[in-house]
């Protein structure tokens, strides 16, 4: 999918010089935390989510994202499986003890069925597979 449509529009909460910030449109919005290392996927799932009127926080670190998971509540937390600064499944469990409530869809590249199923046992609603593709991406978060 291009990114081309995308370009227009500005997401409704963006990642600021380092600091989170959240901005509500509206009670209805769906709020989106989206955690992954590359900024491009961060763009680019910002960029879909955001023309949907979804309010996005992103994170490029599991520090940054349980940051903004003490400071906000998300209706949705997308992240990646693999991050630089914690082990693999850690993140999930601490956003899990943190926000209950939250429904988690995990992003990777190397999903294995032992991985997977500890995922969906820690409660994970879905998992999309890296390369992402931002309709099919954008349409399980909006259907969670």
């Amino acid at each position: 999918m291009s990114l081309a449509p995308f370009v227009k529009h500005v997401p409704l909460c963006r990642r600021v010089c380092g600091d989170l910030e959240l901005v509500r449109h509206g009670t209805d919005a769906v709020r989106v935390l989206i955690v992954d290392d590359e900024m491009l996927i961060r763009w680019a799932l910002g960029q879909a989510l955001g023309a949907h009127r979804c309010v996005v926080t992103e994170a490029a670190t599991a520090r940054e994202a349980l940051a903004a998971v003490r400071a906000h509540d998300f209706d949705v937390v997308v992240m990646d499986y693999r991050l630089p600064d914690t082990t693999h499944l850690e993140l999930l469990r601490e956003v899990r003890a943190l926000s209950p409530a939250s429904h988690v869809v995990m992003m990777t590249a190397f999903g294995t069925p032992e991985t997977l199923n500890e995922a969906m046992e820690l409660g994970v609603s879905r998992v999309l597979e890296k390369p992402i593709d931002l309709d099919v991406a954008t349409r399980a978060i909006l259907d969670i």
